[in-house]
């Protein structure tokens, strides 16, 4: 049997019990185009917003606290620096930058991990 969240399975054999628990600690991921349009987007994610160049935000689902982990990748031929920042309760943004320091679009992917 394949189990993929929730409490799990549980096996017993003659004297012997055990259950094991199975929670995915992934609670969004997608990838975002650099208009900021949701390519594939799964999990608690409402929507990403463009700001302006190389500025998004991601809009989170109500009720998660601002204690999970986002991680992110670019997805571009040329160098490019992303990094999270504001992060709360229902939003983060994502910031893309060049070898310069100045604001880019770009494709790019993201993670968000609460465990």
């Amino acid at each position: 049997q394949t189990v993929s969240q929730g409490t799990g399975i549980t096996v017993s054999q003659t004297g012997q019990d055990f259950q094991v628990a199975v929670v995915n600690p992934v609670i969004a991921m997608g990838k975002v185009d650099s208009a900021a349009t949701a390519e594939n987007i799964t999990g608690l994610v409402i929507g990403v917003d463009r700001n302006s160049t190389g500025n998004y935000t991601v809009n989170l689902d109500p009720g998660l606290t601002d204690n999970y982990i986002i991680q992110l990748t670019a997805d571009s031929s040329s160098f490019r620096l992303i990094q999270a920042t504001n992060q709360a309760t229902t939003t983060f943004d994502v910031l893309i930058f060049d070898q310069t320091g100045t604001n880019q679009d770009s494709d790019w992917y993201f993670t968000v991990i609460r465990f």
